[in-house]
This record gives C-alpha cells, structure tokens and sequence, in this order.
C-alpha cells in the first residue's frame, strides 16, 4: 500500500472532510476558516507534506505519514505572519504538555518588511485521534 493509499483509507472514515486524490497527492481541505490545509504528496521516493505555506521534505513514508496525520489533530497548529494580507511566514506548532512549541518555519526570501505584519493562528478541529499519528 502506498502512503497515499494509506492516507486515503485514514480519511475515509470522516465525511465531513472535503478530499482531493489524485495520483501522487492527496490533500485535505479545512472545514472551518480556522482551520489549515492539509497535503502529502510522493514524487520519486521523497514525500512533501504541506500545511498552506509550511512545507517539509521527507525521505521516510511512515514519517510523512505520521506528519500528515499529525496536521488533521489538535495536537497541531499554523501560525501564520502576513503583512498587508500577504502571508509571508509560517510555523508549525505542536502542543506538547499543554504548551505551544515550534516544530519548524517556512517563509520567503522576500516579503514587504516595511508593512505592518499581523499573525494568526490556524488550527483544525480534532479530526485524527493522536494515536494514529503517535504509534
């Protein structure tokens, strides 16, 4: 089974998410404005997990896997800085005895510094149990 067979039959289960499979990616769309999407894709034996802008390379299925996994629990969230409505930079969090903590950030090189950067803070609803991700 490949990982993207894999994370189709994860998702099965839950009607609610709005799905798009293709042939190398599947990619899960947020169900409330709060929320972040969610996308795993395979090209050549290296796996790319996606959370809107923030983006991780992966030799490994199964931690690409657990990555994608872990983005559709509450046990993850996006923060995400804009200025003037661009969104330039984004941080994974994990929640980890109750308490934020980075995992990793992703930005572009270039972003219009000299305005007014805002933050926000996606995260989607508790739609995996931490399990599937942690075992």
């Amino acid at each position: 089974m490949t990982t993207i067979e894999r994370a189709a039959d994860l998702l099965a289960c839950n009607l609610d998410l709005v799905v798009l499979r293709e042939e190398d990616t599947i990619q899960v769309r947020p169900i409330a404005p709060t929320g972040f999407l969610v996308q795993i894709t395979e090209q050549r034996g290296t796996f790319t997990v996606y959370y809107d802008g923030w983006h991780e390379s992966f030799d490994d299925a199964d931690t690409a896997f657990r990555c994608f996994a872990w983005g559709l629990s509450s046990h993850a969230r996006l923060k995400v800085v804009s200025a003037r409505g661009i969104a330039y930079r984004w941080t994974a969090e994990t929640l980890i005895d109750g308490e934020w903590g980075v995992v990793s950030t992703t930005g572009l090189l270039f972003w219009p510094f000299w305005r007014r950067s805002t933050t926000r803070y996606l995260q989607n609803e508790a739609l995996l149990d931490p399990d599937v991700w942690i075992g």
